[in-house]
């Protein structure tokens, strides 16, 4: 709060009147942290983060989009406007990636934000895997379905993706699954 008095050069002094606005000191940026929970991979889907804000009045969140091609798209990302009280502030920022960002690659997201004082809090950088396509499997051995009175039978193929993790077989008998499964080692081609 502020009050205002005057003296002049008599020495008269005028009543005490007090300021009819408040004042906020706001002497630090705002610090950020990003729920990245669960949202560090897209298939064909929007994501939203939730963005926390530590600040006594901020004012709005953003982020940039670093694309797979290393190019940092021309606009950036506006949040939601920021809600909560005192320090503790919330705001949400929707990650286009069933429109704008439909190439598959790993993204950086650049989060900030910036209190009214126009104040910008330190970066917090999320990466994102965009994968939409599902593995391809293809079975090169055995060629062919035929009878056989083997008791045993050798399977070799092959799975490709950009971002294959496992590779798991699984065998049915008379269209019916057994209790049969092997998690396959594919080398570096996807061969297994």
């Amino acid at each position: 709060e502020m009050y205002t008095v005057a003296v002049d050069n008599a020495g008269n002094v005028s009543t005490v009147t007090k300021a009819d606005k408040s004042v906020v000191v706001d002497a630090q940026k705002p610090a950020i942290s990003v729920d990245t929970t669960g949202k560090t991979v897209a298939k064909a889907a929007d994501i939203t983060y939730t963005v926390t804000i530590t600040d006594t009045n901020p004012a709005s969140v953003s982020a940039t989009v670093k694309k797979p091609d290393g190019t940092t798209a021309a606009t950036a990302l506006t949040g939601s406007t920021p809600t909560g009280s005192d320090t503790t502030w919330t705001a949400t920022v929707t990650v286009p990636f069933a429109t704008t960002y439909a190439d598959d690659g790993v993204y950086t997201l650049t989060f900030t934000a910036t209190d009214k004082n126009g104040r910008t809090s330190d970066a917090v950088a999320v990466s994102v895997l965009k994968d939409h396509l599902d593995p391809v499997v293809t079975i090169t051995k055995p060629s062919a379905a035929t009878p056989s009175t083997a008791s045993s039978y050798q399977f070799e193929g092959t799975a490709t993706d950009a971002n294959l993790d496992t590779v798991t077989a699984v065998l049915y008998k008379n269209g019916t699954e057994t209790d049969t499964t092997q998690k396959l080692s594919p080398d570096a081609n996807g061969k297994w």
